[in-house]
């Protein structure tokens, strides 16, 4: 009978423990796709940096163009003036010609009548010449830039679309292990003070990273309610599991709070009025206390 128990005993030490491990290497799989996204994550902001150059390339270029455009106004202009100066010029020649003419030969009146057209005629032709060149440059140059515009605003929403996709993975990702690391403090018998942080403040690191991608795109675009709705449950799941993720962003910056700060100048605002306009790191409390100090950018008046 006392074999019996005890063969009944191992046996449910050797599931418990089989059942932990199992646990453990599930976990780690979890923090391995995490790795693989964050990496994606980083890839796709060195991309939209990649992207912003472009467009300043874009810009600069365009400008160029702005200027060349005002360059062949100027010159359009000057010729305008120059015509009217030789249009102006040719008239008087016309009239001395003519008063010189009732008193000449027949022949010498024709001679000066068909070079006097000739000289109408050539003006005439440059300055139709000049107004097409210009009209056909100023086409071109705003299709080129509409075809420009067009190029970056497909390249962005892309850009957009893969960050909420791999926005939407990781929160899954991070949904399933918070759900884990519950069921798993639910059946341990460790202390409060051995609990393993580490997931919970990657967790709050990427719910703030994801609500500051999210307040700077388009509330049209595609997946952003789903995303939105997304962090908000894990959020509260985190919250549920004893966390509190410290809500600065936009408050008053005071000189004894624990955190790291990094200062920049802001002319919108008064002198010596500072405000947390960004959270690099956010605060976290674990049942009242502060596990993890914040990092963050202060704006400041000058």
């Amino acid at each position: 009978m006392r074999v019996s128990i005890l063969v009944i005993v191992i046996f449910i030490v050797v599931n418990s423990i089989s059942f932990t491990q199992s646990k453990t290497d599930t976990i780690q799989q979890l923090q391995t796709s995490i790795e693989k996204l964050e990496a994606a994550n980083v890839k796709l902001d060195d991309q939209l940096n990649a992207a912003n150059t472009s467009i300043q390339k874009i810009e600069k270029k365009l400008s160029a163009a702005t200027d060349s455009i005002n360059i062949l106004k100027d010159n359009l202009a000057n010729t305008n003036n120059n015509l009217e100066s030789i249009a102006d010029n040719l008239g008087v020649k016309i009239q001395q010609t003519s008063e010189k003419a009732n008193s000449d030969l027949s022949t010498l009146s024709d001679r000066v009548s068909k070079n006097t057209l000739y000289w109408i005629i050539a003006v005439l032709f440059i300055a139709l010449l000049s107004v097409l060149l210009f009209s056909w440059l100023r086409k071109q140059l705003s299709k080129e830039k509409i075809g420009l515009i067009d190029q970056i605003k497909k390249t962005s929403e892309t850009l957009r679309d893969e960050q909420i996709k791999l926005d939407g993975q990781l929160i899954k990702l991070l949904d399933t292990q918070m759900q884990l690391m519950n069921a798993e403090r639910q059946t341990s018998s460790a202390k409060a003070e051995e609990v393993d942080n580490s997931l919970a403040l990657k967790v709050a690191d990427e719910i703030i990273r994801i609500q500051q991608n999210l307040s700077s795109m388009d509330s049209e675009t595609k997946g952003l309610k789903q995303l939105s709705a997304s962090v908000k449950r894990i959020q509260a799941n985190f919250e549920g599991n004893g966390y509190e993720i410290v809500d600065m962003l936009n408050k008053p910056y005071d000189a004894g709070m624990k955190v790291t700060a990094n200062f920049k100048p802001d002319e919108n605002l008064k002198p010596n009025e500072q405000i947390i306009t960004r959270i690099i790191k956010p605060q976290v409390n674990f049942k009242g206390v502060m596990i993890q100090s914040a990092q963050i950018e202060v704006s400041q008046g000058e």
